[in-house]
């Protein structure tokens, strides 16, 4: 290839690309394998790279510059849904070179945790997928590529089957689909319905003891309830209920939003310590710009905003312990990390007051502190997970991407937060090597 088509693909990857530009590369991508096979391998290197610097970012570096001021290239940040929102007919060729025989290629959010079912092969961030493969998306979000121009967004907690290379079975859960250009449809199953469409965009929503909803954002869409045969083609604007029973309900759409991407995360707390910028309630620690550390201490940082942005939002908390100087990690006392809003204290995570030794949650409300089973033990990197949503809160072992929770609880849903405190009881030292909190706005 041209040295002036790795800088077209460098531009459009950067955004730094106008309409008519980008038009013009959208045609010559259904016109040049070469450019196809150059941009699909600047996407997938992108992704991956952005996956490296969010995993690095756990432990204390910043999105863009290390700590160290290590510069990392502007075009390695920018958020894997650039990746995603190409990825109809070029998707479509690089799974069918690198892995014959799969119909969909999957991309997750870096809070999401999934297990998968069924012949899957993982390459530079994406995951193919056979037919018949179901997906179990714990939480995050899940980006599903079908056949050319075809796309779908999922929002866990959901279950979905890859039915074929253009049709998903959503057993439970929550996505936007989108299916542009002409010829053949998607078709979209869950229990109660099944929806047909071409060249258009709905969400979904299926949740056990519950109606199924569909909602239509432009072209149109075939409602067939399962129950009963009845089918009715509903246009933008419109949506549908469907019972069990079989009955359909049409009326207008509420407005209410899907997501249309992974989404990107953003940092609020990151890097190292700025000392001045915490507030030292009570006892003597150290704080220096690489470690916060004492004995029967409790300091407060006010955050820039207030987290989540919005009450639908999520926050990824994640905190690196090290070993402290005056006392080990679990003692009969406190130590760890709380949020808090309006001077009152909501959540908190790490060693809880009591003699098990354990990493655990504290929600608050007059719930009995969450214990994980087995046992989570000593100093090591655990991420908070908060969901506005939903209003659950998980936590993992280690950084980015986020493994299997150890231990969950909820608080109630769209709670925020404006502060934090780093504390450990009488009896009890904390010390903390790094903190770095994120949040994605819906």
């Amino acid at each position: 290839m041209k040295r002036a088509d790795h800088h077209l693909v460098q531009q459009v990857l950067d955004g730094d690309i106008d309409r008519d530009g980008f038009d013009d590369f959208q045609n010559r991508l259904r016109e040049e394998s070469g450019l196809v096979d150059l941009y699909t391998d600047y996407a997938l290197l992108h992704h991956t790279l952005h996956e490296e610097v969010e995993g690095a970012g756990a432990l204390g570096l910043h999105e863009e510059t290390s700590s160290r001021g290590l510069r990392m290239p502007a075009w390695a940040a920018v958020a894997a849904a650039i990746a995603f929102s190409m990825a109809g007919w070029w998707t479509w060729r690089w799974l069918d070179r690198n892995f014959p025989g799969e119909a969909a290629v999957l991309t997750f959010s870096p809070d999401a945790s999934w297990r998968l079912e069924g012949t899957s092969r993982t390459s530079g961030g994406a995951t193919g997928v056979k037919s018949g493969g179901t997906l179990h998306l714990h939480h995050g979000r899940a980006a599903i590529s079908l056949k050319p121009a075809v796309r779908a967004v999922i929002e866990g907690p959901a279950k979905v089957v890859v039915t074929s290379a253009d049709s998903l079975h959503i057993q439970e859960g929550r996505g936007f689909f989108h299916r542009a250009g002409d010829g053949g449809g998607l078709t979209v199953t869950t229990p109660k319905l099944t929806a047909l469409d071409s060249g258009t965009e709905f969400g979904l929503e299926t949740l056990p003891n519950a109606t199924d909803e569909l909602h239509v954002i432009s072209g149109s869409v075939k409602v067939t309830a399962v129950g009963s045969g009845e089918s009715r083609m509903l246009a933008a604007g419109e949506s549908a209920k469907v019972f069990s029973s079989g009955l359909i309900e049409t009326l207008p759409s509420d407005g209410r939003r899907f997501a249309t991407g992974l989404g990107r995360f953003t940092s609020v707390v990151s890097g190292d310590f700025a000392t001045g910028a915490w507030r030292i309630h009570h006892g003597t620690p150290s704080i220096t710009p690489r470690r916060i550390e004492g004995a029967n201490f409790s300091v407060f940082l006010r955050l820039p905003h207030v987290i989540p942005e919005d009450e639908t939002g999520v926050m990824l908390a994640t905190l690196e312990l090290g070993k402290a100087a005056d006392a080990p990690l679990h003692t009969d006392g406190w130590a760890g990390m709380s949020f808090y809003n309006k001077g009152e204290e909501l959540m908190f995570f790490g060693d809880t007051f009591g003699n098990r030794p354990t990493w655990a949650l504290d929600v608050k409300h007059r719930v009995p502190v969450i214990l994980p089973d087995p046992p989570v033990k000593g100093e090591r990197i655990v991420t908070l997970r908060y969901d506005a949503r939903s209003g659950d809160v998980t936590l993992h072992e280690g950084g980015l991407p986020l493994s299997d929770a150890f231990c969950g609880g909820k608080i109630p849903p769209g709670t925020r937060f404006d502060e934090i405190r780093i504390a450990a009881s009488a009896g009890a030292a904390l010390a903390v090597n790094s903190l770095h909190i994120r949040t994605r706005a819906d």
